[in-house]
């Protein structure tokens, strides 16, 4: 069993170290998961071969490149031709045969196996929660054929039953689809025995604009209120003055890609937890809900996968409480 002390990071994936967690022991959820097909966090590792190997794999068109030199933005170089490509996120060293194991979440082969993942990891959420407990959902969305959904499984062309060819990139969807991922989870949350109470667009003023030029500029996301039960706690005061469309500027921090704002954790938080409440992320990443928490006079349960961003969150709640990290084999 987990321990279960207050002010907690625990280190390993979400799904392994959620089952460890005693059941109806948290009253509130707050995340934001990786979205899919988004970024690569960095959580690969190395299985067998050789130490000494740089590891080169081969990407979805056959080409070699070098996936240990770093580039921007989450990249890898590749060496041979001078250009970046996107981390592939399985495969083996074509040189001493290692395995790359990753396990982290959003880089699944198609959407649904993302979905599949989400339901699992929730699912223990749901078990950890009290029977009056809540979970406050963050996501985005993303489109087939751009970021980390470009190199996944077997891509290439095809014909529809018109005889007009279509780009494929083994995701099942056509290049520019938009996946829709942030209702195909709410829906299969919501079949997998959730109660799906709100959903809330984050419009995120002052984003940065989108360079696409035949779309309109996208600047929201998602955040789903779901309940445990029928009847769950919710602070009326906070839950009254909240309309459905939460104007939040997205939150810039330079050690992590993606961080949750404050003032969105912070109407989650008090919306669905009382005064020394314990408020789980079990994606807890830049400790933006630790934070909160502690400014709040709540109590926080994280856990994360990469080691590099626990301390980034240990730092940045450092203010607050001095928060102790527990490793889970």
């Amino acid at each position: 069993m987990a321990d279960m002390r207050c002010d907690t990071i625990l280190h390993g994936d979400a799904l392994s170290v959620l089952r460890k967690l005693p059941s109806r022991s948290v009253q509130c959820c707050v995340t934001s998961p990786p979205y899919y097909a988004q970024r690569d966090y960095g959580t690969a590792v190395w299985v067998g071969g050789k130490a000494s190997c740089s590891h080169v794999i081969m990407d979805a068109e056959r080409t070699p490149w070098a996936c240990e030199v770093p580039g921007p933005n989450g990249r890898r170089k590749n060496v041979a031709a001078g250009h970046w490509r996107p981390k592939y996120v399985g495969g083996h060293c074509v040189n001493c045969g290692a395995i790359r194991q990753d396990a982290q979440l959003g880089l699944e082969a198609a959407p649904a196996a993302y979905v599949d993942r989400m339901v699992a990891i929730f699912e223990e959420v749901q078990r950890v929660l009290t029977d009056d407990g809540t979970l406050w959902l963050n996501l985005g969305d993303s489109y087939a054929g751009a970021g980390y959904s470009n190199h996944k499984g077997t891509g290439g062309t095809r014909r529809d039953e018109g005889g007009k060819q279509r780009h494929t990139n083994g995701t099942g969807y056509q290049n520019k689809q938009l996946f829709g991922v942030p209702w195909l989870v709410a829906f299969a949350l919501q079949a997998d025995g959730w109660w799906l109470r709100s959903d809330v667009v984050w419009h995120k003023h002052g984003a940065m604009p989108d360079p696409t030029r035949d779309r309109p500029m996208k600047a929201h996301e998602y955040v789903f209120l779901f309940a445990k039960r029928a009847r769950y706690y919710c602070d009326e005061s906070v839950i009254r003055s909240l309309n459905t469309v939460w104007t939040i500027p997205p939150q810039q921090c330079s050690e992590h890609s993606a961080t949750m704002p404050e003032a969105l954790a912070g109407r989650c938080i008090l919306a669905g937890s009382r005064p020394g409440d314990l408020v789980l992320d079990p994606f807890f990443g830049a400790g933006t809900t630790g934070v909160v928490a502690r400014r709040h006079n709540r109590h926080y349960l994280g856990i994360e996968l990469n080691a590099a961003y626990i301390a980034l969150a240990e730092e940045r709640i450092a203010a607050e409480i001095q928060p102790v990290l527990w490793s889970i084999a």
